[in-house]
């Protein structure tokens, strides 16, 4: 289910919003599609056992997750602020 919402994720990101935007929506924007691009890239993708490339893969997707997340709620905190 992870791997569907994650490989879909950029046709609905595309949806909501089809331009990259300026500032913090830029940021966003990029690190969204970057870290979808780095999920398309996993281990069972490239086929390789190495736990050291895994765990690096694991923090960098990880980290853009919550990097991502912690910008999505200050987007709709700014939405709700000014509306």
């Amino acid at each position: 289910m992870h791997k569907w919402a994650g490989a879909l994720s950029p046709i609905f990101f595309y949806v909501h919003s089809m331009g990259m935007g300026y500032g913090y929506l830029a940021l966003l924007s990029y690190l969204f599609l970057a870290n979808a691009l780095l999920g398309y890239i996993n281990l069972d993708v490239i086929k390789n056992n190495s736990e050291v490339l895994f765990k690096g893969w694991m923090i960098s997707h990880v980290a853009f997750s919550i990097i991502i997340t912690i910008l999505m709620f200050f987007h709709i905190t700014m939405v709700f602020y000014y509306k």
